[in-house]
Parts: C-alpha cells; sequence; structure tokens
C-alpha cells in the first residue's frame, strides 16, 4: 500500500489506536492488583508487559512521521529540481545558440587560417585581392560580434587570454586600415594578419565550446 494513500493512514491509525487500548487496560489491570494489595507475580507480568507495549506503542506512533516527514523530504528535492530546471532553462538555451554559434565561427576560422597559411608559404604568389582579403577580415571581425559570446563571458566564465570585444575592435581597426590602402602592392603582413587573427578567433571559439561543455556538465548536476 502506497505510504500516502489514505487507507495507509488509516491502518496506522487502527494499530496505533489498539496498542494505545491494550497499553491502558493491562495499566488499569495492574493498578487495580495493586490497590487490592495483592502483589503477586501476575502483577509484576503485567507490569512488565505495560512497559513493552509502551515501547512499542511509541514505535508503532514515531513510524508514521518518519515516512512522512521522509516523504516530504523527498518532495521538497523534486521540487526544487524542477525550480532548478526553470531557472536554468533560459540560459541554456542562451548557451545551446552560443555553443552552435561558436562550432560553426570555429570551423570558418579553420579554413580562412589554414587558407592564409598555405598562400603566405607560395612565394610566387605575389598578387592581391583586395575584395577577398577585406572579405576574410569582416569574416572574422563578424565571428566575435555577436552578444552570445558576451553573455558567456559574463554569465558562465571570464576568458582566461582575450575576450571577444577586444578581438573585434583590433579587427575593426584593420579593416579601417587596409580599407583604405591601395593595396597595388601586397604589404608584408598581408597573409600574416590573416593568420594571426584567424588564429585568434580559432583558439577564442575553442575556449567557448570548452566553457559551455562545462557550464552544461554543472547545470546538469544541479537538477539531477
Amino acid at each position: 500500500m502506497k505510504p500516502n494513500g489514505r487507507g495507509f493512514w488509516f491502518l496506522w491509525g487502527l494499530l496505533a489506536g489498539s496498542l494505545l487500548a491494550v497499553f491502558l487496560g493491562l495499566g488499569v489491570a495492574a493498578t487495580v492488583v495493586d490497590w487490592n494489595g495483592k502483589s503477586s507475580e501476575l502483577e509484576t507480568r503485567l507490569r512488565e508487559w505495560v512497559s513493552a507495549l509502551g515501547g512499542w506503542a511509541a514505535v508503532a506512533a514515531a513510524i508514521p512521521t518518519v515516512i512522512f516527514l521522509a516523504k516530504e523530504n523527498t518532495d521538497a528535492g523534486r521540487r526544487h529540481r524542477d525550480l532548478m530546471k526553470l531557472s536554468l532553462r533560459r540560459e541554456r538555451a542562451l548557451a545551446k545558440r552560443a555553443l552552435a554559434l561558436a562550432s560553426k565561427e570555429r570551423q570558418r576560422a579553420d579554413l580562412i587560417y589554414n587558407g592564409s597559411r598555405i598562400r603566405a608559404g607560395d612565394h610566387e604568389d605575389v598578387g592581391v585581392d583586395k575584395l577577398v582579403f577585406i572579405a576574410q577580415l569582416e569574416a572574422l571581425h563578424h565571428a566575435v560580434s555577436d552578444r552570445s559570446f558576451e553573455w558567456v563571458e559574463t554569465e558562465i566564465e571570464a576568458p582566461e587570454k582575450i575576450t571577444s570585444n577586444a578581438i573585434s575592435k583590433s579587427l575593426n581597426d584593420r579593416l579601417a586600415e587596409y580599407g583604405a590602402m591601395d593595396l597595388k602592392n601586397r604589404p608584408i603582413d598581408y597573409w600574416p594578419t590573416i593568420t594571426n587573427y584567424s588564429g585568434q578567433v580559432r583558439a577564442y571559439m575553442d575556449w567557448v565550446i570548452g566553457a559551455i561543455a562545462a557550464y552544461e556538465k554543472e547545470a546538469d548536476q544541479m537538477v539531477e
């Protein structure tokens, strides 16, 4: 029978009442014998029974209380987990979005990084495609400009090395610098600039992915 069912509590009440009635009956019997001044082995046994039944009655009365408190504790734990799930729902949705974005931008930065290193090693590649160069810088700038990453830095974990805002500002300065240049002759830092920034963006996205993974693990433990 379920501990929280009405029948369960009725049976425990019936049992406790029965024990109490027996206890009182034996107590009365022992008292009557004592009043009559006929102290005997029967009186001694009655008193022993009264004492024993008193202990069992206390145990019987305590069991429902223990069960009730245990159930209340379980219910309180369940309510706490439910509240934690509700409070974490929005945060986990934001973390999921930031994780998906970081994974995508990490792949993009990886492609730009590998491509720039290959072209930097080609000494016959002296041409300058300003549109491609600027487009790659803009792509990297866009990658770290999403506000989801600011949320990760403020709500989950502060970055160990460099923030998304710092990378974004530096890229913005380079875009302004190279955008004003003619670029008829390729600057010496043309491809190294792309390699450097794409490497920074890639490392930053790796940090975001790791920070969110640690957050998700901690959040799962909080609602277990």
